[in-house]
C-alpha cells in the first residue's frame, strides 16, 4: 500500500452502490481503510456482492493501492472506527434494520411502487433508497404485517418534504 494516497475517499473511488454501502457498512471511509483488509477479510464483509472483490481491488490499483497481503485486523479497525463514531453522537443502523431494508426493495412490487414515487416526487429514485433504512429504523414497532404500507406511507411522506424543500430552495414560496 503506498501511503500518498491514503486521503482518498471511498466517494472518489466510483465504486457501484452495492460495494460502496458494503463497505462504508463494515466501517470503511477512506481507500486506505480498505487497503488494510486483506482480500479474505474483503471477500467475507456482509453485503459485499459477489464481483465486489474484483470492482475493489481494479478501484484501488487505479488509485495506486493494492489489498495487505495478510489478515492484519483490518475488519477490526474499521469496526472500532464506526463504534467510535457511534460514541460521537452518530446514529449507526444496526444490520437487522439495513436487511429489513433491503429486503423491502428487493421485492419488485415494492421497488416499482417506490420508483413511482420518485418520478411524482421529481426526487431520485437511488436518493429515496438510501433512505429506506432510516425509515424502516423509524418504523420500528409496527407490525411486520403493516409495514410495507407504513413504508410506503412514509417514504411519500418523505419525498413531498423533499420536493417542497427543492421548490422553495429554487425560489418558489408555498
Amino acid at each position: 500500500m503506498k501511503n500518498n494516497a491514503s486521503d482518498i475517499s471511498l466517494e472518489s473511488l466510483g465504486l457501484s452502490t452495492r460495494v460502496y454501502n458494503a463497505l462504508i457498512r463494515a466501517g470503511a471511509r477512506t481507500a486506505a481503510d480498505v487497503a488494510l483488509l486483506s482480500n479474505e477479510e474483503l471477500s467475507s464483509i456482509p453485503w459485499m456482492p459477489a464481483d465486489g472483490t474484483s470492482e475493489v481491488l481494479h478501484a484501488l490499483m487505479c488509485v495506486g493501492l493494492t489489498l495487505s497481503e495478510s489478515n492484519q485486523g483490518g475488519i477490526a479497525h474499521m469496526n472500532g472506527a464506526r463504534s467510535a463514531e457511534g460514541m460521537s453522537g452518530e446514529s449507526v443502523l444496526p444490520p437487522e434494520v439495513i436487511c429489513a431494508a433491503d429486503a423491502w426493495i428487493a421485492d419488485q412490487a415494492n421497488a416499482n411502487l417506490l420508483r413511482e414515487i420518485a418520478e411524482s416526487s421529481g426526487i431520485s429514485y437511488c436518493y429515496l433508497v438510501g433512505k429506506l433504512p432510516i425509515a424502516v429504523k423509524t418504523l420500528q414497532g409496527v407490525d411486520s404485517d403493516a409495514l410495507s404500507s407504513a413504508l410506503l406511507d412514509k417514504m411519500r411522506w418523505y419525498a413531498a418534504e423533499l420536493a417542497e424543500d427543492e421548490y422553495r430552495l429554487q425560489g418558489g414560496q408555498n
